[in-house]
């Protein structure tokens, strides 16, 4: 018996944990005057899937908060952070089904330019959905290599007509 937390999906404040961590202690101390022993703490999820130096400063906001606040030995402590290891554990591959190229400038040197317009057989309404409810940032990327290739101002779009289904808002892509 214990407490359990989710600091939401795609949390950008590290010292949310550090709170909810306080918080469970407080938590803890109140069973504790009611006469009940909690024993377990769930430090949940919300933990970022991109392995780069913010799971390093969370990991460290963690520990320091969990000596502050729960030094017993005894509290057993338990984490879900499984959005850390199997974010990078596929690639998912999709068919370029439409291109649309609209006019535009070149916002530096204010030359003509193009923007491409990707549109491909998945999006926010499928595997992507990650976009929508979980704040995810998706990299596109062709699978063939363009070595030689100008890069253009693109963006990547799902199957429907829908004005949400936009997978990648900007990015730089060849073109396709």
């Amino acid at each position: 018996v214990g407490v359990s937390f989710h600091v939401g999906s795609g949390c950008g404040d590290p010292e949310v944990f550090r709170r909810a961590i306080a918080t469970s202690r407080q938590i803890f101390d109140f069973a504790e005057s009611l006469g009940y022993h909690f024993n377990l703490l769930d430090l949940g999820g919300g933990y970022p899937g991109q392995h780069d130096s913010s799971i390093l400063e969370i990991a460290g906001i963690i520990n320091s908060a969990l000596e502050d606040y729960f030094p017993d030995p005894s509290v057993h402590i338990i984490a879900e952070p499984g959005r850390y290891y199997v974010c990078s554990a596929y690639t998912l591959a999709c068919n370029v089904h439409s291109i649309r190229g609209v006019a535009t400038k070149d916002p530096v040197t204010e030359a003509p330019s193009t923007h491409y317009m990707y549109y491909i057989n998945d999006g926010v309404y499928g595997s992507f959905n990650c976009v929508l409810y979980d704040h995810q940032h998706v990299v596109g990327q062709p699978l063939k290599e363009y070595p030689h290739s100008k890069l253009h101002s693109s963006s990547i779009w799902g199957p429907t007509c829908d004005g949400l289904d936009q997978v990648v808002e900007e990015t730089l892509l060849p073109e396709l």
